[in-house]
């Protein structure tokens, strides 16, 4: 995870409820007995909230840090509190980010589970520790129970793509910094502050996918 500064709520959300103060359920931007023109101004508020949440996130999934598209097959709209445990933050736009639609992780897993450590509190930053196999180690119980239900890849037989799919990213990262293994690292000490900056400089407004994950590898060996 790598903490989220939230902007402002999409001018659609805000017009949204002016226009219907009574309206406050996420269902309602496309209710089924909804007419045709509100169905319309509820669509436009949902990939509204899904492009500003990618722009606030560098276009990476705000669990697994993987990358995502603005469109409703690669990225949806999470609610970090889950919407069935408090409905008065179902249009909170400080309770929504975007998150991958990969079955049986991130949002799929999530459901309507408790989240004790989310991307909107710094400590996902350091409660959570990764390796270059791909896995990630929780420090404390609540980063251990979130990674339990998101199911972010501790163990291989939990989440054997994920873990592939972060370590391949990982190499990658570092091949574009010209290091061809991990080990190479230990000889660069005094550069892992200006390797940080460099995979941390969003490139016309994207991070690399995963790049959060090397940025908390390398701030544990600085």
């Amino acid at each position: 995870m790598r903490k989220i500064a939230k902007s402002t709520e999409p001018a659609e959300l805000r017009q949204w409820k002016q226009d219907h103060p009574h309206l406050t359920r996420y269902a309602n931007l496309n209710g089924k007995n909804a007419t045709i023109a509100v169905k319309a101004q509820g669509t436009k508020v949902i990939d509204a909230i899904r492009t500003q949440n990618l722009t606030d996130q560098h276009f990476l999934c705000a669990y697994c840090c993987c990358d995502i598209r603005d469109d409703k097959i690669s990225a949806m709209n999470e609610h970090v509190e889950a919407r069935d445990i408090n409905h008065t933050r179902e249009l909170d736009f400080t309770n929504i980010m975007a998150s991958c639609t990969t079955k049986g992780q991130c949002d799929s897993a999530h459901g309507n589970q408790l989240l004790p450590l989310t991307p909107f509190m710094i400590a996902c930053e350091t409660e959570l520790k990764f390796r270059f196999s791909g896995k990630v180690e929780g420090l404390t119980g609540r980063a251990k129970e979130a990674i339990k239900v998101l199911n972010l890849g501790d163990e291989r037989n939990n989440n054997r793509s994920l873990i592939e799919r972060r370590k391949l990213a990982l190499e990658v990262i570092l091949l574009d910094q010209g290091i061809t293994t991990p080990e190479e690292l230990n000889d660069l000490e005094d550069f892992l502050a200006d390797i940080l900056a460099q995979i941390n400089t969003p490139v016309a407004g994207k991070l690399a996918p995963f790049a959060p994950v090397l940025t908390n590898i390398l701030r544990n060996m600085i």
